[in-house]
């Protein structure tokens, strides 16, 4: 009977035998009293299959499945907004694994240093939201009191989570002693490194940037030295997981460890009471250890930063960020995102630092840059080499970066299908000609005929990208040089060899041919596209730039985005989110309609409250000045007409 549930029930319950004559017992000759009594020894998981095999064992078990129904509606998704939750689930690391097992999501809103922090988190909707009156529940204001008496852990219980610490998470005597007198004194840092190390089935972990109370109103120059200290993100937290860490990764790892696969340092909610331009940071010694993760597939880190000793040892010799974090101590990382970076070390403190974080991972596929300062060395140092498995580098919004004799980096060092590219790099970088040929268009000091552009496009490009993210400023002639450069490319890239004038059209015709009937093999060609929003701007002579980089797309299949155009993306390469309110699942926010305006702009990164270029909105009118005359126009027609 048991070989027909399946292969998801717990080995506990093949071990059932009368005799060593491979004659199994039948669980249903069993008193529903004993069969609960092996459930609580099986895993959770292999319930519903066992319910599921007979009435009988479904009634058997339909008291311990309504137990984890409830557990899992109460924890899956927990947050410490309300100081009562730590102590209540390192309780249950004691006596209640049901509880813990249940666990898939931990949000960490704040950090409590003392008895005095032990209060509930200001975690609210926006005003502009809640005047709405739509969605989203309000948590404990600071002022409510809380019981006491709940929070306190008594000195067994405190006993017990020392011994945790010193057996299973492996810290050594004077750690373990030491991490318990802080908990004596309220701080919860290894509360929450404990939840994150042991429970079992813990999917994400996310550190919600949040202000210090002690900063608010604040003399920012007074007592500098301990206004730095002060904004290091959850550091009491961080440093239990690098103590942790450092004491696991080169023997077994605690089950929490085991299972994580997501971390989230600095994410920003508006629902939290901080400013958006909150000078939190995580340094590279709290940072490095979290890619040690054996299963870790996405970090997320806001404020990465180095020290000031880092930042002025010009010579860096004594750095060494291999020591903590050697090549190929990730395998399992795939996405690594970077908001607010604060990196503009001199020498090579930076490069080595972002070095050794890509150089962690043979594997990994996704690396974004939102906003922040990358400089101190030249850019293309970091870009990936043609045998990288990554598949996509992108610069968000307004990255500060340095590049050699460019704006970013030489294009043709680009080895990743998807990646953001400077248009003025393409155009320093492209030979200059004498305009023998074609109309010659002056950009900077040399001239190029508008084929030749596109010739050098596809040249650097060629046929094995999968996604291009223009951005920088061009002037309006520039831009018109772009967009015929941008037809000889893409038809270059259609045809897979460089497209000149006066093709012959018999040439499309035997292609098409040689492709009828095989419609398996042109459902998998790669959807292109082409990003132009961050090099497309207003202008009152041009009611439309690119219109023939777009009408070429669209003939090739190859999407051609510009801010008058929008489109659903449909090419298979993903963009790393920034995280926001849109993953954490405590937050009022979660789920809310607003979120729907959280949008991932190649070009630009994570923007709030944005609109997919509808072209008619206060928004789109006041970016784009040729909508804003054609709907003025618009409207002095429709007025004319009814007058």
């Amino acid at each position: 009977m048991l070989a027909r549930i399946g292969g998801g029930i717990s080995p506990h319950l093949y071990a059932l035998h009368c005799d060593p004559s491979s004659e199994m017992a039948r669980l249903t000759d069993l008193s529903p009293e004993l069969i609960a009594r092996i459930l609580d020894f099986s895993d959770w998981p292999a319930y519903l299959q066992l319910a599921l095999s007979c009435r009988y064992l479904a009634r058997c078990s339909q008291v311990i499945m309504a137990r984890h129904r409830a557990c899992h509606a109460l924890y899956k998704a927990t947050s410490d907004i309300s100081p009562k939750t730590l102590p209540t689930l390192c309780r249950a690391l004691l006596k209640d694994p049901v509880a813990i097992s249940h666990v898939l999501a931990l949000e960490f809103w704040g950090q409590r240093v003392a008895w005095d922090d032990w209060k509930p988190y200001a975690v609210r909707l926006p005003d502009y939201l809640r005047a709405e009156g739509s969605g989203g529940a309000e948590s404990q204001r600071d002022g409510d009191s809380v019981v006491e008496e709940e929070l306190l852990l008594k000195q067994y219980e405190l006993d017990a989570l020392e011994k945790i610490m010193h057996d299973e998470i492996r810290l050594c005597d004077e750690d373990s002693k030491s991490w318990r007198k802080k908990i004596e004194e309220g701080d919860d840092g290894a509360m929450k490194g404990m939840l994150i190390a042991l429970c079992p089935n813990l999917q994400a972990v996310r550190f919600v940037k949040y202000a210090e109370p002690e900063s608010e109103g604040s003399d920012a120059e007074e007592n500098e030295d301990e206004e730095k200290e002060l904004y290091r993100h959850h550091q009491s937290c961080l440093d239990f997981l690098v103590a942790a860490i450092e004491a696991q990764y080169e023997n077994s790892w605690s089950p929490g460890f085991s299972s994580l696969s997501c971390i989230a340092v600095g994410v920003p909610s508006r629902a939290a009471a901080a400013p958006q331009d909150s000078p939190h940071r995580i340094f590279s010694e709290q940072s490095l250890p979290l890619f040690r993760l054996p299963n870790l597939q996405s970090l997320y880190l806001n404020g990465l930063t180095l020290t000031q000793e880092q930042l002025d040892d010009e010579d860096n010799a004594d750095l060494d960020f291999s020591d903590k974090l050697p090549p190929g101590s990730s395998p399992s990382l795939r996405e690594l995102v970077i908001e607010d970076a604060g990196l503009a070390g001199s020498g090579d403190v930076a490069y080595e630092l972002l070095d050794t974080m890509m150089s962690a991972s043979d594997g990994l596929l996704r690396m974004a840059f939102q906003n922040g300062c990358v400089t101190g060395f030249s850019l293309d140092r970091i870009l990936p080499n043609g045998n990288s498995a990554m598949q996509s580098l992108l610069f968000y919004g307004a990255v500060e970066v340095q590049g050699y004799r460019s704006e970013m980096y030489d294009p043709a060092e680009l080895n990743t299908p998807v990646f953001t590219v400077n248009i003025s790099d393409v155009m320093l970088c492209a030979p200059s000609a004498n305009g023998d040929s074609g109309e010659v268009d002056g950009v900077g000091t040399w001239g190029m005929s508008r084929s030749q552009f596109g010739e050098y496009l596809f040249d650097v490009f060629g046929d094995t990208w999968g996604a291009i993210v223009f951005v920088g400023t061009p002037s309006e002639k520039e831009a018109e040089m772009v967009d015929e450069g941008l037809v000889t490319f893409i038809k270059s890239v259609e045809k897979g060899w460089l497209y000149e004038e006066g093709d012959e059209d018999e040439e499309d015709e035997e292609d098409e041919a040689s492709n009828e009937g095989d419609s398996d093999s042109s459902s998998q060609v790669l959807t292109r596209a082409i990003y132009l929003e961050g090099i497309d701007y207003s202008s009152l002579q041009t009611t439309r730039w690119y219109a023939k980089a777009i009408e070429a797309g669209k003939e090739a299949g190859i999407q051609v985005h510009t801010r008058t155009t929008p489109a659903p993306r449909e090419h298979p390469f993903p963009f790393p989110w920034p995280a926001s309110d849109k993953e954490l699942q405590t937050s009022p926010l979660y789920g809310h309609p607003v979120l729907d305006r959280y949008l991932l702009k190649p070009h630009a990164g994570l923007v709030m409250d944005d609109c997919g270029n509808c072209g008619a909105c206060k928004r789109c009118l006041d970016n784009m000045a040729a909508w804003a005359k054609a709907h003025e126009e618009e409207e002095e027609s429709e007025r004319m007409e009814y007058s």
